[in-house]
This record gives C-alpha cells, structure tokens and sequence, in this order.
C-alpha cells in the first residue's frame, strides 16, 4: 500500500474549507528545528494566497524567526490525516495566542492509516450513500469498518464517479441487532481502488464525530460499539489494525 495519495487541485480545495469549518488540528514542523514533535495548534483561517493557524501551545519560541522557514504540516481532520509542505510567511502575536501564517499548499496528501480504532464485522453490512442536489448522486456499498468517527466501506467505481473528496454525504448504516439503521452526515476523505476491478474503498468522517461529545446518531452508533466491545464480542486484528466484531449481519 501506497504511504500516501496525493489529492487534486479541487479536492485540496474543499479539504482545506471543511478542515477550516472544523477548526482542525494541525502539527507544526519547521524543519531546522530540533524538536521532532512539532507544535500543535489550530486551522483557523485561509485565503487564495495563505492559511493561518493559531498555536494551542505555550512554547518558549522566537516566533517570529520561523518566517520563511519551510515547515512539514499534518493535518487532523476526522479519521484522516493530511499532510503538506509550505514556508511561514508572517506571524502576529493576538490576545488567543501566536497566529502563523502559512503560504497555502496547492495539494494536498491523504495519509492512509486510521487514528483511530474501528469495527470490522464477520459479515458486510449494507451503506447507502447519498450526495449531491436532493440526494441525486447514490451508491450502495458493503461496510469495512466503523467506529463514532467515520467509515469506511467498498462501493462501485461507476456509482462513485460523480462523488469528490470534500463532498457532504448523507449515509444510511444497518448494523448488526439494532432495531433501526443509522443516518449519519458524513464527508468523503479518500477513494482508492478495491481490491475487485470495478470497487472503490471510500472512507468518510462523520460532521459531528463521537469525539465532539454532540449527542446524535455517532455517538449512539459509538455507544453500541463500546457495548459490543464490553460484551466480549471484540477480537483485535493486527494485520487490518481493526478490531474484529464475531456477530452475523442481519
């Protein structure tokens, strides 16, 4: 498997717009420092020739030597991590901390390793996928895994082509012994090939994720995964880095 994908001009676009809306993480590395861990901060701002971010640290740092430095970036936004490389432009120091000014990266790279633990099911359970004007693009898909983040599931190339990283989805989900399916609002983060000529696997982070501590349908969905868990259910797989849940599908 391929380390990372590099995105398109109009995918980076609406990647870098909905990690603005979320206020995503971003980890910050200029290169000549010695500090390998970076420092994290926010992504709150952007426009046609930079983005800023303000820095969530309290670090004893000469900010503003850090201009026209190149710096290696991640940013954290659901389950997927994204990366880039640009140089510091300006930094300005405001009552919420250091704001770094960043030239904006013309693409973007989707690293493919979850963050975070998911579900796989002994049995596929059935997606639906809808985007678009009043839901006019559609896919059905078999489910990989699942957790209160995101998803991931296998779907047709065919049905998939009118659907961009970046797009707002509305997914269907009916798992295993629950009296109803869930609906959740999603944004598609990557396409790759399935390992069937003619499949897609595409994975998706939910708008109000588990971790956001908002009540609805992720962190009921969250919930009946933990209990799954707690019952015994869960077995790890190591070589998928899921967890493996032993129940038929419906």
């Amino acid at each position: 498997m391929r380390y990372a994908i590099e995105l398109n001009t109009r995918q980076s676009i609406r990647t870098l717009e909905q990690a603005i809306r979320h206020r995503a993480q971003v980890v910050l590395e200029p290169r000549i420092w010695e500090d390998a861990a970076g420092v994290r901060g926010s992504l709150v701002g952007a426009n046609e020739d930079m983005i800023e971010i303000v820095v969530a640290e309290s670090q004893a740092v000469d900010w503003e030597t850090i201009v026209g430095m190149y710096c290696d970036t991640s940013l954290l936004l659901g389950t997927d991590r994204f990366m880039f490389s640009t140089n510091a432009t300006d930094v300005e120091q405001q009552e919420d901390g250091w704001h770094v000014f960043l030239a904006r990266p013309s693409k973007l790279q989707v690293y493919q390793r979850r963050r975070f633990w998911r579900v796989r099911f002994a049995e596929s359970s059935p997606v639906d996928l809808r985007w678009g004007r009043d839901g006019a693009g559609s896919a059905s898909g078999r489910l990989c895994n699942v957790s209160g983040e995101g998803l991931a599931c296998i779907a047709s190339a065919a049905a998939l082509e009118s659907a961009s990283i970046g797009d707002p989805l509305a997914v269907t989900l009916a798992l295993p012994e629950c009296a109803k399916p869930f609906t959740l609002n999603a944004i598609l983060c990557n396409k790759t090939p399935a390992a069937e000529p003619g499949d897609l696997l595409v994975s998706m982070q939910f708008v109000e994720p588990a971790s956001s501590g908002k009540p609805g349908a992720a962190q009921e969905l969250h919930a009946y995964l933990l209990d799954r868990q707690r019952s015994g259910e869960l077995t790890e797989d190591l070589e998928s880095d899921t967890v493996k849940l032993e129940v038929a599908a419906p």
